[in-house]
């Protein structure tokens, strides 16, 4: 159960994410007028090719979720949207295997696909300030060091503080929600061009076959550390543009403790997708675990760990991702934050009155 502290912090998240996808729906109005959605997460089940026969795998096919595939002045793409910190280089995004995987599963299904729009939006990161306490009117309660209001020799209340003289406010406070909420958007409106980014990647048959060498040859690796039992540590990886790896006190002292800050996920279920036969199943954040550090690869897919709680950053892409899903869908935008806040609001006032029995 999650403390009063940790509520809060959703609501300071909440918040911002009202603001990114506010801002987001006013700067990309235009470019919503002219699509369409057609589908969204489309479970799928595609064959790995090996580049040498050019026949599928007989030992692996590649499950995922392919984003959303929208129709822009007559041709379908996918859309993918993406919460970052930092907006990565236009080069790394044409050959990001994960938007391969996606084209290949909406052609699957008949469309011809011409490639991929990577959606890209930047994480606000300010935090909420405290602020003095105010009058009525607005106006800071600056006091004295015997606890006198302080004014000045315009007979107007004092505004500011000063260590010397020995006048300080009386009391400082969490900034109100809307006084959070508008200055995360006015920050984001500001910096609209560079917040807001759309990289289309149009993709065709041979960098679709370069995707699956690269893939095969990756998951010929994958395949030498499962029948060796082998999956060593890879300390670049430990710290990205991402963040800080969450498994980090387990590599350096696999034990009881450090195991009491995961829990095991429950077993992938294989219902929801087109399963081809009896194939191992991997998927693109699978090969990538395995790619960035073995044994990453080990806690997540062969034991099946994850955090007992989960990051700031990964809430707040959740939220962001289910508003835009509301926003590409025509829904009522306004009414969605209305219902989350009182939800929160809820656990709020029920996490209070449990504290009085």
């Amino acid at each position: 159960m999650e403390t009063t502290a940790e509520q809060n912090g959703n609501i300071d998240i909440l918040i911002r994410a009202e603001a990114l996808v506010n801002i987001y729906q006013v700067y990309n109005k235009e470019f919503l007028s002219h699509i369409k959605v057609i589908e969204s997460e489309l479970p799928f089940c595609i064959p790995l090719i090996n580049p040498a026969t050019g026949k599928p795998s007989t030992a692996v096919s590649i499950i995922g979720k392919a984003d959303k595939l929208i129709l822009l002045h007559g041709e379908y793409w996918v859309m993918d949207h993406k919460c970052t910190v930092k907006i990565p280089d236009h080069d790394l995004l044409s050959f990001k295997s994960q938007l391969d995987f996606y084209v290949m599963a909406y052609r699957q299904k008949g469309y011809e696909v011409k490639g991929v729009i990577w959606d890209y939006m930047a994480r606000p990161l300010q935090k909420r300030k405290m602020v003095p306490l105010c009058d009525d009117d607005g106006n800071p309660i600056v006091i004295d060091q015997f606890g006198d209001r302080v004014t000045t020799r315009q007979k107007t209340w004092r505004k500011t503080e000063d260590e010397a003289q020995g006048f300080k406010f009386k009391s400082v406070i969490p900034e109100s929600d809307d006084a959070y909420y508008g200055r995360v958007c006015f920050d984001l409106n500001e910096r609209r061009e560079t917040a807001f980014q759309k990289f289309p990647v149009v993709r065709g048959d041979a960098e679709i076959a370069e995707t699956h060498a690269d893939v095969w040859s990756w998951h010929k690796m994958l395949l030498e550390s499962h029948s060796r039992g082998s999956w060593p540590r890879s300390d670049s990886s430990c710290e990205s543009n991402y963040g800080r790896c969450p498994f980090i006190p387990l590599c350096a002292r696999d034990d009881e403790f450090s195991r009491g800050a995961f829990q095991r996920r429950e077993e992938r279920t294989t219902m929801n997708y087109p399963v081809d036969g009896d194939k191992r199943l991997e998927s693109y954040s699978s090969i990538c675990d395995f790619r960035d550090c073995p044994r990453l690869y080990k806690w997540k897919q062969i034991e099946r760990l994850e955090p007992t709680t989960t990051c700031e950053a990964m809430r707040f892409g959740s939220i962001v991702h289910e508003a835009l899903d509301v926003v590409y869908n025509n829904g009522d935008i306004v009414e969605y934050f209305a219902i989350k806040r009182k939800a929160l609001a809820g656990q709020l006032a029920a996490e209070d009155n449990s504290s009085l029995f």
